[in-house]
């Protein structure tokens, strides 16, 4: 009896052996570039990650350093465009656009326009920040307190409600 039991278990096993040899017969080859393309993504993802995007970011926030410097001692024009040696707002945000320095820089860069009084610039750097986006800089709210006339321009221009910003 124990020998039919171990027979009808041998043969079910080799029938699943048989129906996984079937399987991989009739999708081997497509599971097989399936998995190469999954595993070629995420080697690229990971690869632009390390090696492209961080890079990037730490040599963004090494060169917007100074003109961050240059922002809280009030002197705007140096913010923006740099002292000839360390650069400004301006030039981080054409060449790090993407990182979260170059986004930062944007704010910074629409927060000096404001103080010059250049509200079409100030607008359009502010709109291109992620600050003004996700609302996470409480630096922008205090700003623009600070002045409240352009504020109501910007705020229109801007489209952003009181509702969207904390008080």
């Amino acid at each position: 009896m124990s020998d039919k039991k171990i027979v009808q278990v041998q043969e079910g096993s080799e029938a699943v052996i048989a129906k996984a040899k079937d399987f991989w017969g009739k999708y081997g080859k497509v599971l097989s570039i399936a998995s190469i393309a999954v595993i070629v993504i995420a080697g690229g993802w990971f690869g632009y990650k390390k090696f492209v995007k961080e890079p990037k970011e730490v040599k963004a926030r090494e060169v917007i350093f100074r003109a961050e410097q240059y922002f809280r001692m009030d002197s705007v024009s140096l913010a923006l465009n740099g002292d000839g040696q360390n650069w400004g707002f301006l030039k981080v945000i054409n060449k790090y656009g993407g990182t979260e320095a170059g986004n930062n820089a944007n704010f910074y860069a629409g927060a000096c326009y404001i103080k010059l009084n250049e509200n079409e610039k100030a607008i359009k750097y502010l709109k291109n920040s992620a600050a003004v986006q996700n609302r996470h800089r409480p630096e922008l709210i205090n700003l623009l307190q600070m002045h409240m006339v352009i504020w109501v321009s910007i705020k229109m221009r801007l489209n952003i409600t009181k509702s969207r910003l904390p008080v």
